[in-house]
């Protein structure tokens, strides 16, 4: 009995291609008729693609939600920045969904009232100077006010009012006793890209005036010295300057960004090339931006791809990969994303992990490529990301094995597998709860010990949390008795943590 063949995607997509839209609703109507399950699928998902509208944007609102974030927030104990940054960040989530939906002003008065927040709060909040998350909050307020500016040309005040906001953000910056830009290190490239020649001239004016500068480009020597805020200068005035003696200019300060700008905007591919050779890596990729915004994207690729030869630099085989993901390029991308793999022990993660298996399993290598990352893996000793590609992959034991392999008898701050293996400990214990409930009280109990001797509420928090996990699974495999002998001789060994047993409390252990 023979049967039609059936068609393939591309032949689907392409018949489908020759309806109008009336032909399509009654051609859905007809399958909707044959196969009634459809409706709801359907009507979920266009449910799912309806955004619902958001309520009227009030600054107010949002600027009493910062203000609580700090005010209840603890600031005198290590943590204060990253307990801090968490909510705020939500926030932040709030001002990207209005550039989506490109209410560019709306999500500009956003950022600008974290961004405020911050500032106000940032030396009050600044316990320990290796934190830093509310410097990536900052960071992540700056990105999204660049994409305010270029996604709304012509609303001249709020643009001047976005402008100010980077200014004083870029000004706090400076005032900081860092030996780099911690927050506002895109600001001078969106100063000088992504503005016009009215607003950086006014730029220009606000930078001389708060850093008492004095420079006549055409008659003053730069100095040996010259330091950041020069250069920005430079490049704010670039355009009141003759091409000779601009181009001269940046290369006295090294300021090689302004160069390949100039010289591709007098057609001098070829002369601003040679000039990004003298880029080092890590700024590199800005010199890209700028060949990619003049349309000289293959020559950008070229410029990676000779640079990648030599150098494991994540950062540039990312953008590569992404490159050649874009032009379905996927031999290319999953070589990119090997070598980020193996670039560094630390770069070996689960999430990178499971990218390159998806690239290799489109053109059929996954077996080879997979054998490949966990000879490195177990070369580079990173059990971690042993356990995690286990579990991902749903051999349970395996990564019960691996994780007691790392199980620690000295230096229990480390935590009871060791420091690398801390987080995904827990990792392991949820995945085992089912099948192994046993091994997961005892991994459990294991972190109660942990987080009760490293004292402190937030942590006898957390220790009640696992408690709370450990009873459930006494529970489960009827041995109710067990759990109370456990928990009455934890209650007796930390009879004096008054913390401790307030916590208990609230979780009603």
């Amino acid at each position: 009995m023979s049967t039609d063949p059936t068609p393939d995607e591309q032949d689907l997509e392409t018949a489908l291609g020759h309806f109008g839209k009336d032909d399509l609703v009654r051609l859905i109507k007809r399958m909707v008729q044959q196969h009634p399950d459809l409706a709801g699928l359907i009507v979920s998902n266009q449910q799912a693609t309806i955004k619902k509208p958001r309520a009227p944007f009030n600054a107010e609102v949002y600027r009493l939600q910062v203000e609580k974030i700090f005010r209840t927030t603890d600031r005198n104990t290590w943590g204060s920045e990253a307990r801090a940054a968490g909510p705020l960040l939500d926030i932040v989530d709030i001002s990207d969904e209005y550039v989506e939906q490109q209410g560019f002003s709306d999500a500009a008065a956003l950022y600008e009232i974290i961004i405020r927040g911050i500032l106000d709060n940032y030396d009050s909040f600044r316990w320990h100077a290796d934190e830093g998350q509310l410097d990536d909050v900052v960071e992540d307020c700056v990105e999204g006010l660049s994409n305010c500016l270029r996604g709304m040309q012509d609303n001249t005040a709020v643009r001047r009012q976005i402008l100010q906001t980077l200014f004083d953000v870029y000004d706090f910056d400076t005032s900081l006793e860092n030996d780099m830009l911690v927050m506002s290190d895109k600001v001078p490239a969106i100063f000088v890209r992504y503005t016009t020649p009215e607003e950086r001239r006014m730029i220009a004016e606000w930078v001389r005036e708060t850093f008492d500068l004095d420079i006549d480009w055409h008659t003053d020597e730069v100095s040996e010295d010259y330091d950041d805020i020069e250069v920005l200068l430079l490049g704010l005035e670039g355009d009141t300057i003759d091409d000779e003696t601009f181009l001269r200019l940046c290369r006295e300060t090294e300021s090689h960004h302004y160069a390949v700008d100039r010289l591709l905007k007098l057609g001098q591919l070829d002369d601003a090339l040679a000039e990004a050779k003298q880029v080092e890596n890590y700024d590199i990729l800005e010199i890209v931006d700028i060949l990619c915004e003049h349309g000289y994207e293959a020559a950008a690729e070229r410029l990676i791809e000779e640079r990648v030869k030599e150098y494991d630099d994540t950062h540039l085989l990312e953008w590569l990969k992404e490159r050649y993901q874009a032009r379905g390029n996927v031999t290319g991308a999953l070589e990119m994303a090997s070598r980020m793999f193996r670039a560094y022990p630390l770069a070996a993660t689960i999430e990178r992990y499971r990218e390159i298996r998806q690239l290799a399993q489109q053109i059929d290598r996954w077996d080879e490529v997979r054998s490949e990352l966990l000879t490195y893996v177990k070369q580079s000793r990173k059990t971690d990301v042993e356990i995690e590609i286990a579990l991902d992959e749903g051999h349970i034991d395996l990564a019960l094995e691996l994780l007691k392999s790392g199980k620690q008898t000295e230096n229990t701050r480390d935590g009871p597998y060791g420091a690398d293996n801390f987080t995904v400990g827990i990792e392991v214990a949820k995945a085992v709860e089912e099948s192994h409930p046993q091994e997961a009280i005892d991994i459990y109990q294991a972190y109660v010990e942990t987080y009760i001797e490293w004292r402190g509420r937030e942590n006898y928090h957390t220790a009640c949390q696992y408690l709370t996990s450990v009873r459930r699974l006494y529970q489960k495999i009827d041995k109710s008795n067990e759990w109370t002998v456990y928990i009455a001789d934890l209650r007796e060994r930390n009879a004096r943590l008054p913390a401790l047993k307030d916590e208990m409390a609230k979780a009603k252990l």
